[in-house]
């Protein structure tokens, strides 16, 4: 079985940056705010991996840490280490982070626990990225301060909040895009009822429509009603699931949320593109709902220190409205 050495691959780190100071006449900038650890299958893209990364590092610069579990594979295990630079607009000096990519078999991952201590950088947060979480051991994410999945990626909403549960036992936060990818909805409801139209008639409703594309319903969909139960408690949630074939991943699965009681009706709809139509009362509006990218799910992400409480809740809320009957 091949070994993979953290003291040997800090060497060669090492030995990058040396080679890009002596070739860079304007000096470059060694920028680091994390270790950030993305843990990924092997039929995953490397290209679409590293573009994301190196979106975030404009941001958030880290030393990356890109473990690719190989699942048809024994034995394996090996290492590289890469130095990505940039130039900032109207600047001659470079910003270079780090990037250290481990190839393993599964049987291999619980041996990469020390060498993954051994490159993590002191004295700052360690984020973990789990692309595949059901096949990390917990002795690997023990080092993470803040474990992000994403429920998109598993098959229902319920094997997501399953997922959660597992993790919550950890040393760590723990964080989903999916809940990221409907920030905008709950930006949209939360300044709906802001508005003199609408104030004092939260407390009204009663009815909730959770019209979404595919059998299943979606992780985004759950952690919304999720939220809009921990919000109004009294709330009664009605999920409803729309014929689509062939649901476009590019607007989210979630296509109509209703809410009905005393003199409030309102209702989201999710038309093609990048709008959602709003109606209420007889009015209508358009409003922009623009597509995030996963870098920029993850920035966002990544921007929230310590607990998010609200989602917590959330898809504890979430959990139990799946399980009624």
């Amino acid at each position: 079985m091949a070994v993979v050495d953290a003291g040997k691959l800090r060497s060669e780190l090492a030995e990058s940056w040396r080679l890009l100071g002596t070739e860079q006449s304007g000096g470059v900038l060694r920028a680091c705010s994390m270790t950030f650890l993305v843990v990924a299958g092997g039929a995953d893209s490397p290209q679409d991996l590293g573009a994301t990364v190196a979106e975030l590092n404009h941001e958030h610069p880290s030393r990356t840490i890109l473990l690719r579990l190989h699942e048809d594979q024994t034995g394996a295990m090996d290492g590289r280490v890469e130095v990505a630079c940039w130039m900032p607009a109207g600047k001659r000096q470079q910003i270079c982070a780090e990037q250290i990519v481990l190839d393993a078999s599964p049987d291999t991952v619980e041996q990469l626990e020390s060498v993954i201590l051994g490159l993590t950088v002191p004295d700052l947060p360690v984020v973990a990225w789990c692309r595949c979480p059901e096949s990390i051991p917990p002795a690997l994410l023990r080092l993470a301060n803040k474990v992000i999945i994403d429920g998109k990626m598993r098959p229902s909403a319920a094997a997501a909040i399953a997922t959660l549960t597992r993790l919550q036992a950890g040393p760590f936060h723990v964080a989903d895009l999916a809940w990221t990818r409907i920030t905008r909805w709950r930006e949209i409801l939360n300044r709906l009822f802001l508005t003199p139209r609408m104030s004092g008639q939260a407390s009204e409703v009663r009815d909730v429509e959770m019209a979404y594309a595919g059998k299943e319903i979606p992780t985004t969909a759950a952690y919304l009603a999720g939220w809009l139960k921990r919000c109004l408690p009294v709330i009664n949630v009605r999920w409803k699931a729309l014929e689509e074939s062939s649901p476009d991943p590019a607007m989210g699965r979630i296509r109509e949320v209703t809410l009905a009681g005393g003199k409030c009706a309102m209702t989201l709809r999710r038309p093609p593109g990048v709008g959602v139509d709003v109606s209420m009362d007889g009015v209508s509006a358009h409003l922009r709902f623009p597509l995030l990218s996963q870098s920029d799910l993850l920035r966002e992400e990544i921007s929230i220190a310590g607990r998010d409480v609200i989602f917590e809740e959330s898809w504890r809320q979430a959990a139990k409205l799946l399980e009624a009957p």
